[in-house]
């Protein structure tokens, strides 16, 4: 059984493991297995919300295989869902003489995440170091979130781009090799991810007639209509300006094409304070292995484009206006780095 820990035995080379992180995920990832490892728990579980509303999701779980099992630990909800927007303690009593103890993490507006650690046995002897350690934490979430996310809108930014797309194309290679290794044809084996470009229509207009305190208003409130729009597993960036990027994980060609129609039309139905009707175009495209991002970008960008100049306020595919002979292939780049 592993020995608790205490802010004395903590191996320092963890902290330089946790510090060492630069991906938002990663760094919560690792964390956890370090609180694993070190605390005689029965399990460790970390919940972040889908949106700015009360949805949670499990994203990682570590549970001693040998120990207790019960219907609590495979909840999508955490127990301590209810804490305070700021870092701190709640413990709770459960089943008798289990606890559970939930650590929340703040994000820009309020809580972001919740660490709960099961336990059947009292860590009160920890709980100083486990607050100090997720603290650390919070801060270097904090320090992420300026690198990778975009200040007015909370979206990813436009340099975390490369990092997120070379993840999804490792992410698509170990799905295709399962595949192929279990040797057998899914449903999802032909379901490709997707890369949109979203652009805001007239948007010189808005800000050239209300100002630029508005116009920010409008993409503020448009960044919080993509994130209702999309999967926790979809990829949102702000590229500047007026416009955003959404990488999606795999799903049908119908199925990108319906939900790319349901953004539209959430935000054309959308009633913008002082600025009314907002409209966008979207212009989208399949992602392949061994493509430069640089030439899907160029996809989906023509794609856009035929959409700005035959209306505004639609969804447009690269690949059925190839087959419609209404676009031609864009020049491919040699360079696997967008920027």
């Amino acid at each position: 059984m592993p020995t608790a820990i205490h802010s004395a035995s903590l191996p320092l080379d963890s902290l330089v493991d946790i510090t060492s992180q630069r991906d938002l995920d990663n760094l919560i990832q690792v964390t956890a297995s370090i609180l694993q490892e070190h605390l005689d728990i029965v399990a460790i579980r970390v919940f972040r919300q889908h949106t700015a509303d009360t949805d949670w999701d499990c994203f990682y779980q570590s549970t001693q295989s040998d120990r207790h099992q019960h219907a609590w630990l495979v909840s999508t909800t955490p127990i301590t869902a209810q804490s305070p927007a700021h870092l701190g303690l709640i413990r709770y009593q459960t089943e008798g003489t289990f606890r559970v103890y939930g650590f929340p993490i703040n994000g820009w507006t309020g809580v972001a995440l919740i660490v709960e650690l099961y336990a059947d046995h009292p860590l009160e002897d920890d709980l100083e170091l486990i607050s100090i350690v997720l603290k650390v934490v919070d801060n270097l979430l904090s320090v992420l979130r300026q690198a990778h996310c975009d200040t007015l809108t909370g979206l990813l930014n436009r340099r975390s781009f490369d990092d997120r797309f070379a993840q999804l194309m490792v992410a698509s290679a170990a799905r295709q090799r399962e595949i192929q290794q279990n040797e057998r044809r899914l449903d999802c084996a032909n379901c490709p991810c997707w890369l949109a470009i979203c652009d805001i229509d007239h948007f010189k207009r808005i800000n050239d007639t209300f100002g630029h305190v508005y116009g920010d208003e409008v993409l503020m409130l448009l960044a919080k209509l993509f994130m209702d729009n999309f999967r926790e597993a979809d990829c949102i960036f702000r590229f500047g300006g007026e416009e955003f990027v959404v990488m999606l994980s795999p799903c049908p060609v119908l199925h990108v094409h319906m939900v790319l129609e349901r953004l539209r039309d959430s935000v054309a139905r959308y009633a913008f304070p002082q600025v009314g009707q907002v409209t966008i175009s979207i212009g989208y495209a399949r992602i392949v292995q061994h493509v430069a991002p640089s030439d899907l970008i160029g996809q989906a960008d023509q794609a856009l484009y035929y959409a700005k100049e035959h209306g505004r306020n639609q969804v447009q595919c690269f690949h059925a206006l190839l087959e419609q002979g209404l676009l031609s292939e864009p020049a491919k780049h040699d360079d696997m780095e967008l920027f």
